[in-house]
């Protein structure tokens, strides 16, 4: 057969064809491409999923059994204080790890970090069994050590998670961050309820205060003839214990492990990297944080230290109180699930003057009331306490994350330093001021009010005031053009237009730079020009 050569029409129909193909096999390959993607991202959600809601139930059981125990120590082993002197020691191992966590977590990773903070509780409440000097001091060290561990590492791992997954969820870092955070912080205060209601039913069935009353007609006093039937406490610990190995389990089976420190210690050694958390707590604006972090600490250590001892047990009778602590993790939690939602429209400063203003009226009617059997006066006690308690932690938190970008691992670390020295402090006034708790109210009202003065001059000379403050007493117009006419709509102020053509301009349009803390000669106030938007 003769060879024919090609035409020009031939030539141009065999082109034609052999695009179309190339762009079959090309769309073909993004399609193919495409579904790896959302194959990969999807499994990269499960997997996120499952560390953090996984992480949320360790620290919900851990907490669960540890909570119960630790709001019944100042009443059931109250000989020679030892209840309080063993809480007191638990956050001296507590400020300990919050030091050397950092290296913890490099050595071994986030997961193994926290099942050794796990243990450590563990070896607390077995220990729980025979109460004494010998026993409950070294277990309390024990959990104090796993404190640090598993909140540090927790907050480690679940940063680690939400830088990876933001560009997988077009969301921004920050938020995703703050939403895992959250979810921790949340079940946290969720575990407060069934270790309390646990130990509660338990004493309701089981107390005996000898000839006296329980408490709901007589005076205060119950404790001096108050017994439980060893049984019963038996009982409580080993559903403590049995709390806590499921919490073990857990974390090995829904926690991957990875090591999440700040780039700038990376390639650091171990010793440099407990060295950076140590250089932290020196830090001048860290050294500006402390007198806000001992409050924290300290305002936290007294629903269950000497207010349960004093004002609930002695009066009330101790089955009560787990059933009365159980509403401060309550409303503690209602107001950190809404807090974001409230600072939208009030300014975080007045929202912690509030806190502020709320736990100096409780401490100064403490300070006034003739103690006696009252559940209302208890009850809204530590309502108030509580909700104003989640407002000092968020605030506190956040300033920490606010003042140390991009190293927030050894900063949390020292920053909970701080907080520990706060529960100790606690603890041991307790213990000291036993039939005297005006001295420790008196420490209280006179820490409440530098920490607020701290706080409010941190917050005017930063440029932080723009976002927790100026926003939301005013929100700057801003001007649309029209890419056709050139006409102009001017917004009004709350960020939509007047004719409502555009939504409210939410607040990560406001963007911040932060000024160097100690550059405090003298405070120069910021005028709205400064406030820039998007």
């Amino acid at each position: 057969m003769a060879y024919k050569p090609l035409s020009a029409a031939d030539s141009n129909e065999i082109a034609s064809i052999e695009d179309h193909t190339e762009e079959g096999e090309a769309s073909t390959e993004t399609a193919t491409s495409a579904g790896r993607a959302t194959c990969c991202g999807n499994s990269s959600v499960r997997n996120t999923n499952k560390n953090v809601y996984g992480l949320a139930f360790c620290i919900f059981a851990n907490s669960c059994a540890y909570l119960g125990l630790q709001n019944i120590q100042s009443s059931v082993n109250m000989e020679a204080g030892l209840g309080l002197v063993s809480l007191a020691v638990l956050y001296v191992g507590y400020m300990a790890s919050a030091i050397c966590t950092v290296g913890i977590v490099k050595s071994v990773g986030t997961r193994y970090t926290v099942i050794l903070g796990l243990v450590g509780y563990l070896v607390y409440m077995v220990l729980n069994y025979y109460p004494s000097w010998h026993t409950l001091i070294p277990g309390s060290l024990a959990a104090g050590f796993g404190t640090g561990p598993i909140w540090i590492a927790g907050n480690c791992h679940v940063i680690a998670l939400g830088e990876k997954m933001a560009p997988i969820l077009k969301e921004r870092k920050e938020v995703l961050i703050a939403k895992y955070i959250g979810i921790l912080y949340l079940a946290y205060q969720l575990s407060t309820p069934p270790g309390n209601v646990a130990s509660s039913l338990i004493f309701l069935f089981s107390e005996d205060y000898g000839n006296g009353s329980n408490g709901s007609t007589a005076g205060c006093g119950l404790l001096r003839s108050f017994t439980i039937e060893p049984v019963y406490f038996y009982a409580l610990v080993s559903l403590y214990v049995f709390i806590q190995i499921l919490s073990i389990g857990a974390a090995f089976l829904f926690i991957d492990n990875t090591v999440s420190i700040p780039s700038s210690i990376v390639g650091k050694a171990k010793a440099l990297v407990t060295f950076s958390t140590i250089k932290k707590i020196f830090d001048k604006r860290m050294l500006l944080l402390a007198p806000i972090g001992v409050y924290c600490g300290l305002e936290l250590s007294f629903p269950s230290g000497a207010f349960a001892q004093v004002y609930i047990s002695d009066c009330l009778g101790v089955s009560r109180v787990g059933f009365i602590l159980m509403l401060f993790g309550l409303s503690s939690g209602a107001i950190c699930f809404i807090y974001g939602s409230i600072v939208k429209y009030i300014p975080e400063f007045i929202v912690l003057l509030l806190g502020c203003v709320t736990q100096v009226g409780l401490i100064v009617f403490l300070l006034l009331w003739k103690r006696e059997p009252s559940y209302a006066a208890v009850i809204v006690f530590v309502v108030g306490w509580g909700a104003a308690d989640a407002v000092w932690q968020i605030t506190y938190s956040g300033f920490v994350a606010y003042l140390f970008p991009g190293d927030t691992t050894p900063a949390f670390g020292a920053s909970r330093l701080w907080i520990g020295l706060g529960l100790t402090t606690g603890f041991l006034s307790s213990y000291l001021s036993s039939g005297d708790e005006s001295v420790l109210l008196y420490l209280l009202l006179v820490i409440c009010v530098v920490a607020t003065i701290f706080y409010t001059f941190i917050l005017f000379t930063t440029k932080r005031m723009e976002q927790v403050f100026l926003y939301s007493v005013y929100c700057p117009k801003r001007v649309k053009g029209s890419p056709t006419n050139g006409n102009t709509t001017v917004l009004n102020d709350i960020g939509g237009d007047t004719n409502n053509n555009t939504a409210p301009m939410p607040l990560d349009d406001v963007k911040t730079t932060p000024m160097p803390l100690l550059d405090y000669v003298k405070i120069t106030p910021i005028s709205l020009d400064d406030v820039k938007t998007t």
